[in-house]
C-alpha cells in the first residue's frame, strides 16, 4: 500500500566545485537516505492506520454496546490490549505492525456488519 506516489529529485552539478567521486559518493548516500525514508515512512503509516483502527474500535465498543454482545466486545478488548503491549515492546518491527493492523481491521469490518445487520433487523 503505497499512498504518496511522488519523487523527490536532487540535482548535483560539476560545476558545484566537486569531482566525480565526490558527486558520485553524494549521489550514493542520497540513494541509501531515501530507501531509509521510504521505509521509515511506511512504518509511520501502519502506526497511525492502527490508531485510527483502535479508535474506530473503541468508538463502536462504547457506542454499540448493546449490539455486539459481550464474545464480540471481549474480543476487540483483548486485541486493542495485544496491540498495545506489542507496540510497547516491538515498535519497528513493520511485519507484525501490519499483522496487527489487519487483525484489528478485520475484527472492526465484522463488527462493523453486526451492527450494520442489527439496523437492518429494525
Amino acid at each position: 500500500m503505497n499512498l504518496f506516489n511522488f519523487y523527490i529529485a536532487t540535482t548535483i552539478q560539476a560545476k558545484s566545485g566537486l569531482n566525480e567521486g565526490q558527486i558520485e559518493k553524494m549521489i550514493k548516500e542520497a540513494e541509501t537516505m531515501r530507501k531509509s525514508d521510504l521505509a521509515k515512512r511506511e512504518l509511520v503509516t501502519v502506526k497511525n492506520d492502527i490508531d485510527t483502527m483502535i479508535y474506530e474500535a473503541n468508538k463502536m465498543i462504547n457506542g454499540s454496546k448493546d449490539v455486539l454482545g459481550e464474545e464480540r466486545i471481549k474480543k476487540m478488548q483483548d486485541i486493542i490490549k495485544e496491540i498495545n503491549e506489542k507496540l510497547q515492546s516491538q515498535s519497528d518491527n513493520l511485519e507484525l505492525l501490519k499483522e496487527l493492523h489487519d487483525k484489528i481491521k478485520s475484527e472492526t469490518m465484522e463488527a462493523g456488519k453486526d451492527i450494520y445487520n442489527a439496523g437492518a433487523g429494525k
